[in-house]
């Protein structure tokens, strides 16, 4: 079984996360320190697939992060279908 991994750089107005792997039962978001006055920026290209714990994870994760600006970037169709499928996918 592949492995969640992400990295994080931090710059003047955002804090970018770049994910890889599987979103699954090895997602590990909780760990990343959230700065409330920076956005995020969240970027997809290396993610292969999300599955229904990977989802539930997700959710949890983005929503314990009230009032942060997230931005999506190079979202694979895996993503972009939870996006449309899933309400509580995106953040509120």
């Amino acid at each position: 079984m592949s492995k969640f991994t992400f990295k994080s750089i931090e710059d003047s107005n955002f804090t970018n996360v770049i994910l890889e792997g599987p979103i699954n039962e090895t997602f590990g978001l909780s760990d990343l320190k959230i700065s409330r006055d920076k956005g995020i920026r969240v970027d997809f290209g290396k993610v292969i697939s999300i599955n229904s714990i990977g989802i539930r994870f997700w959710i949890k994760w983005v929503h314990s992060n009230p009032g942060v600006a997230f931005h999506f970037q190079n979202c694979p169709v895996c993503i972009v279908n939870q996006i449309n499928n899933v309400s509580e996918f995106m953040p509120s």
